[in-house]
Order: C-alpha cells, then sequence, then structure tokens
C-alpha cells in the first residue's frame, strides 16, 4: 500500500494505492466504550469567504474503468447548503448513478426533508380501449387494453397497448383502478366482476349483481386498490367478468364500460 501527497495545478490531496489486492484500504477504528458516536468521519467545507446558499460541501465518488479504459463515477453521494442563514440552516442530500451514458439524480433529500425518487417505477392511465365505449361481452373474462392516455410511466413498465405491468424490480407496490359502467336496456346480471390479477390470479376483485328495469338510466362506479408484492418480471393487469341470463356466452351485451377519466389504472413502486 502507498501513500502519495499530490500536489499540481489547481490540484492538492493525498491518494492511498494498493495494487496488491482488494482488502480494506482504509479503517478508522475507535475503542472508546461510550455511547457517543465513533469513529467520525468529517468532510468539512471551510470556506474561505462566507458560506453561501447552493454551496456543494462534500461528495463521494464510487469509480471504476469501462471498457474503453476511461475513468467513469458510476455513482455519487454529495451534500449542499440550502440555507447558510444564521439560525435556520438547512441541507439537501443527492444520490446520483450514471445512466445511459448520463449523469441522473436518484434520490434528493432537500431542505424540507423532503424525499424525491424521479425514477421510481410509477404509471396512470385513462381512455381504456382507445378511449371508446367499450361494450362488455357475455361469460367471458376480459382483459382492459389499449389505453389511450398515459399520464406517466415511469421507466416504461406499464404497456398501454396489452395493459400489463411487468415489475421492474422485486419489492412492494400500489395499484388503484376505477371503472364506470352503464346497463343499456333490460339485462339481468349475475355477477359482474372486476379483478385485479397477478400473473394471471385474482389478487382482489369486485362482485355485484343488478336486474336493469328497462329504463336505460343506470350506472355506477366501481374502485379496487391492493399492495402486491412482486417478483422480477411478475405481471399485473385487470379484468371483467360479466355472466348473464339474457345472452349467450361470448355475445355482446348491452353493458359497456365509460372511456374518459371515468375508467383509470394506476401502479406504484412503494419499496
Amino acid at each position: 500500500m502507498a501513500l502519495t501527497k499530490v500536489i499540481g495545478a489547481g490540484v492538492e490531496g493525498v491518494t492511498i494505492s494498493s495494487t496488491t489486492d482488494t482488502s480494506d484500504q482504509f479503517i478508522l477504528t475507535n475503542t472508546d466504550t461510550g455511547s457517543s458516536s465513533g469513529p467520525d468521519l468529517v468532510l468539512f467545507r471551510q470556506s474561505t469567504s462566507s458560506a453561501a446558499d447552493s454551496d456543494g460541501i462534500g461528495r463521494i465518488d464510487y469509480r471504476g474503468l469501462n471498457d474503453a479504459n476511461q475513468e467513469i463515477n458510476y455513482a455519487t453521494t454529495y451534500a449542499k447548503i440550502s440555507d447558510a442563514s444564521d439560525g435556520t440552516e438547512d441541507g439537501e442530500f443527492y444520490i446520483q448513478q450514471i445512466k445511459g451514458g448520463s449523469y441522473v439524480t436518484t434520490l434528493k433529500i432537500d431542505g424540507n426533508g423532503v424525499v424525491a425518487k424521479p425514477y421510481q417505477p410509477s404509471f396512470a392511465v385513462v381512455g381504456v380501449n382507445n378511449d371508446s365505449t367499450l361494450t362488455m361481452v357475455d361469460g367471458t373474462v376480459v382483459k382492459l387494453q389499449n389505453w389511450d392516455t398515459v399520464r406517466h410511466n415511469i421507466g416504461s413498465h406499464f404497456n398501454a397497448s396489452s395493459g400489463v405491468f411487468t415489475a421492474p424490480v422485486a419489492g412492494r407496490y400500489f395499484f388503484y383502478v376505477q371503472v364506470m359502467f352503464r346497463m343499456s336496456t333490460s339485462t339481468y346480471i349475475g355477477d359482474l366482476l372486476f379483478r385485479l390479477r397477478k400473473n394471471g390470479s385474482d389478487m382482489i376483485h369486485t362482485d355485484i349483481g343488478y336486474n336493469d328495469d328497462g329504463n336505460g338510466d343506470g350506472w355506477n362506479t366501481e374502485t379496487m386498490s391492493a399492495i402486491l408484492d412482486l417478483a422480477v418480471n411478475d405481471t399485473v393487469d385487470v379484468h371483467y367478468y360479466l355472466g348473464s341470463s339474457t345472452h349467450n356466452t361470448g355475445d355482446n351485451t348491452n353493458w359497456y364500460i365509460y372511456n374518459g377519466n371515468y375508467t383509470q389504472f394506476h401502479g406504484h413502486f412503494l419499496g
């Protein structure tokens, strides 16, 4: 192991280098038996003039080489002064990483303690069936797909055409479904189920029955929400099943699902 002091134009620092193995190269040890913290590592930005808002006060780079033998900071943690005012000081903390050759902030804790994770997988869609009225089919499990409006789709893990969300990482996810539907003419409905499915199996569903009086003026809105544990590449989607005694299996009924904002599907990675 070598300890080298580096001094040059605009550069001053110390380098610890080891070429023999990958064992620990820098260890701080504290043998105090008290309850206070220790050992402590302090990065101290002692400005030669007054500190100011937005001043950077420390950074740690996690550096390696790429396949062209170029030095790359693959991840970085750093801190800034958010408010340098005496008595009301605020600090900010950031985690950055390189993504597709560019540096992006994947986590920020601002001066108010608010945590922002802009790359957290999330989606929200409205306008099922290409934003057209969806006539329900009798006796058949039908997936809600061809969503017209994607309000957001962070990471592009939701396929609006197929109506399927695919989990990019293992963890816990929140899902919300809203479906508005209408009865158009006299049809007895034994069961109308809306189903939130994981890998083809129901996780949560509603079940309602109606006997329309023929006036064609009935409508309702069903909502579902669930927190699901997903593995990588698990899928989640929404289906309906309508069972009536008025129509044959596979026939179009006189019931339909509203388009636009009345019918929505949302999902978000919690952690």
